[in-house]
């Protein structure tokens, strides 16, 4: 199993490690994702070391995301961030709002995002100013009307030819007038324009609220059931079952055998083998030291494998079999 490298000490400042880091649903090398892999706290981490973590959590396999929704939990200067995996790249956003839209990152942008307190946003749109259609249309009735031409003026004609009796007199017969000429075009109603372009804000005013603006409050989850165990607390008696159960421990059966090694670091390996020594199961995984309410005969949780009871020094009981310790 890869071992992450931590900044953290007890020697160093709070800026030597900027970065604070937890997992959810990924193992701590992030070589496995899901619901079953128990919350990890990684710890303080400098820049460098950050920028290293973080390329390593983007380039976990596109198949893997299947598994679960692997994710990064890290409190930095700009705040606590929630950290997600997306081909190859990071999307970001609040870890106390869920109601804020992830952004995209390239890995090696995170780390200078996260350690400053600029509140500009990368790729995030401009605001639009919904003033310029009222202005246009302001403008467009004045053109109109500066366009509309004036009534021209009526010409007067002739008089027609006057009648003597039967004859008509010798004074010049006039030209029939022309047909009466169009009337003009009325200009635009500058309050017409203006109410069109009202309405038309309005629409998409609200189609930007019903879009971008927030939607129902999450229901809260109801509470968990309580648990029927205590963890171990005590660092001393955590290290004195570490030294005293810490080991390699197997079973051996005509049908194959399973090995489980619980490792010191607190961490395990478990592998089940066919009948030909052929490995058909590994997992890797982190466990725990606890006891049942009422009791203080210890045994371990580990993720993944649920509760292994430890019957003595010697034996183990795991997967509904019993593991004998190696020498």
């Amino acid at each position: 199993m890869a071992t992450l490298i931590s900044s953290s000490g007890s020697s160093g400042s709070n800026r030597a490690t900027p970065f604070r880091v937890s997992t959810r649903e990924v193992s701590l090398d992030f070589s496995v994702v899901g619901p079953d892999q128990s919350p990890g706290e990684l710890g303080g981490f400098s820049e460098t070391a950050f920028r290293e973590l973080v390329e390593k959590f983007a380039a976990i396999p596109t198949v893997k995301l299947l598994d679960g929704d692997p994710q990064l939990i890290v409190s930095a200067k700009r705040g606590r961030y929630v950290i997600i995996p997306s081909t190859g790249k990071l999307l970001l956003r609040p870890a106390n709002d869920s109601q804020q839209p992830y952004v995209k990152f390239d890995p090696v942008d995170v780390p200078p995002f996260l350690d400053s307190n600029d509140q500009t946003v990368p790729g995030q749109a401009p605001a639009k100013n919904f003033q310029t259609l009222i202005g246009s249309a302001a403008t467009m009735v004045a053109a109109a009307e500066a366009a509309t031409p004036e009534t021209p003026t009526v010409p007067i004609y002739g008089a027609f030819p006057q009648n003597v009796g039967r004859f008509v007199s010798n004074a010049p017969f006039a030209s029939a007038p022309p047909p009466p000429p169009p009337p003009p075009i009325r200009p635009v109603s500058r309050k017409l324009v203006i109410s069109i372009a009202t309405v038309f804000v309005l629409v998409a005013a609200a189609s930007f609220w019903g879009y971008y603006g927030p939607g129902p409050a999450d229901k809260p989850l109801p509470p968990a059931p309580p648990s029927e165990f205590d963890l171990v607390a005590t660092p001393e008696l955590i290290a004195s079952l570490k030294k005293r159960f810490a080991g390699t421990y197997a079973t051996a059966g005509t049908d194959g055998e399973r090995l489980l090694e619980l490792r010191a670091d607190g961490t395990f390996r478990y592998q089940e083998f066919g009948t030909n020594v052929a490995r058909t199961n590994s997992r890797n995984g982190t466990y725990v030291f606890a006891v049942r309410h009422g009791t203080k005969t210890p045994l371990i949780r580990a993720s993944g494998l649920g509760t292994i009871d430890l019957l003595d020094e010697k034996k183990i009981f795991c997967q509904r079999a019993v593991f004998n310790r190696l020498p």
